[in-house]
């Protein structure tokens, strides 16, 4: 298994501001989308959603899409719905988040 990067410093809570774009591709992530069928989606290109994912990754502190994933349902930026449906997001929560890093 291969060994994961550990942030430096262990911060209390950060603030995170993530943009409705970045909050899309998260949504779309969580739905199991690959880079190439989310830039179609949201009609840009495949380097456009790298460096999306390259923003969330630094905003919420993680290092892989599983951990975007989870850090965002974890703060409720996004939901899962049960039974198998899509992820939605929460309309409600555009605003900046607070979260605690869990990968020290």
């Amino acid at each position: 298994m291969p060994h994961q990067r550990r942030p430096t410093e262990k911060p209390q809570a950060a603030l995170v501001t993530l943009t409705r774009r970045e909050i899309e591709v998260l949504q779309l992530l969580a739905e199991g989308l690959s880079n190439k069928e989310i830039a179609d989606k949201l009609t840009v290109s495949p380097c456009t959603i790298k460096t999306h994912l390259h923003s969330i990754y630094k905003k919420l502190n993680v290092y892989n899409r599983t951990s975007a994933v989870y850090e965002a349902i974890r703060v409720g930026v996004i939901l899962l719905q049960k039974g198998g449906e899509k992820a939605r997001i929460r309309k409600d929560n555009l605003q900046p988040i607070y979260t605690e890093h869990l990968f020290w």
